[in-house]
């Protein structure tokens, strides 16, 4: 069996949404949460019973569900949150239309119809996964918050007739990854508003996002020897770029003290990151760190890193083989991940909370 999660405004009874070949075998409201379990497994979200229902808060989808219908929760304008596993492929058109959804993410999503997210003028940011093939015309229609797309795959999505809709906020940044076919996403760029900015992830980069609309207070002008190219600051987005293919470790006290820095997105190192690289940075909760060797001592001492709070969880590269004290001493989540090729860890290396 599986179990449909709905939050909603306490007191208010919620009927139970009819499934396709399904039968409803339980169900329990409590706290504001009705908890319904079916006959067998939902392996697609079928139902309209929810449309256009106020009162609907919150839907927690299981990980049986492969697929999303059309108009599911269409009109459900206090809806702010919906749960997505990763195995759901397909959303379908008009789903979300009209909700609160401030946030979506869902990895295994290949298409999305038309206007999924028609309406939804809370919603800031969305993430798409590397298998996203098609976008249906009007998916962004008066998305007038919109300011983040971020993309997983090589090749970029087709878009029903070019058109992700109009009324999308006049600025954002889309983030495109670093082995990109860029021809690919020509379609999704020119479809968006002018006003948005592409970043291009390259070897050379180094990411970052700050709590406070400024950039970080300075770059090292240089990074093991590579002269420092660039560094620009746009709709939130910081990218420093060095000269050099790719870069080989991050120097000591690099970007330490960065007390703004919460997000922090590094390239493929071929080596460290060295003594004291982020240590001080009092915001950082978020890192992404492909592949590095090794990850030396205070590296992210004070660092608050969470990793999300949806996920609490960093996994740190395959390549990994060495961690030195204190590199995650002030680690805020509850998991870390190591790959096959760790093989040492000094003492205090680690703070799991």
């Amino acid at each position: 069996n599986t179990q449909l999660a709905i939050r909603h405004t306490p007191g208010v009874t919620i009927t139970a949404p009819t499934l396709t070949g399904l039968t409803m075998v339980a169900s329990a409201d409590s706290n504001g949460w009705l908890k319904v379990t079916y006959s067998g497994d939902i392996t697609a979200y079928d139902s309209i019973d929810l449309q256009n229902n106020t009162d609907v808060l919150e839907i927690v989808l299981p990980d049986s569900c492969l697929s999303v219908g059309n108009g599911a929760f269409l009109g459900c304008s206090n809806l702010a949150k919906v749960t997505v596993s990763d195995s759901c492929t397909s959303i379908g058109n008009s789903a979300f239309y009209g909700t609160a959804i401030s946030e979506f993410s869902a990895k295994g999503v290949t298409s999305f119809g038309s206007g999924a997210f028609g309406n939804c003028t809370s919603l800031t940011s969305v993430e798409f996964g590397e298998n996203l093939a098609t976008l249906g015309n009007g998916l962004f229609y008066n998305c007038s918050s919109l300011e983040y797309v971020g993309f997983e795959g090589a090749t970029g999505p087709t878009i029903t007739n070019n058109d992700l809709g109009s009324g999308i906020h006049a600025t954002g940044t889309m983030y495109i990854p670093r082995y990109a076919n860029d021809a690919s996403y020509a379609d999704f760029i020119a479809a968006m508003p002018v006003g948005w900015t592409v970043i291009r992830r390259k070897q050379n980069q180094i990411l970052y996002q700050t709590n406070d609309g400024q950039p970080i207070d300075s770059v090292p002008t240089t990074m093991y020897g590579a002269p420092l190219i660039s560094h620009t600051y746009q709709n939130g987005w910081g990218v420093i770029e060095y000269g050099a293919n790719q870069l080989y470790s991050i120097d000591s006290y690099a970007f330490s003290w960065r007390r703004n820095m919460t997000y922090l997105s590094l390239p493929e190192l071929q080596d460290a990151i060295d003594w004291n690289a982020f240590s001080g940075c009092e915001s950082l909760t978020t890192v992404d760190i492909p592949d590095c060797v090794r990850i030396n001592g205070n590296s992210f001492e004070y660092c608050p890193i969470t990793n999300g709070p949806d996920t609490n969880t960093l996994t740190l590269p395959p390549s990994l083989e060495t961690m030195d004290g204190g590199a995650f001493s002030s680690f805020a989540g509850t998991t870390i991940i190591f790959g096959p090729n760790l093989t040492r860890i000094s003492s205090g290396a680690i703070n799991l909370q």
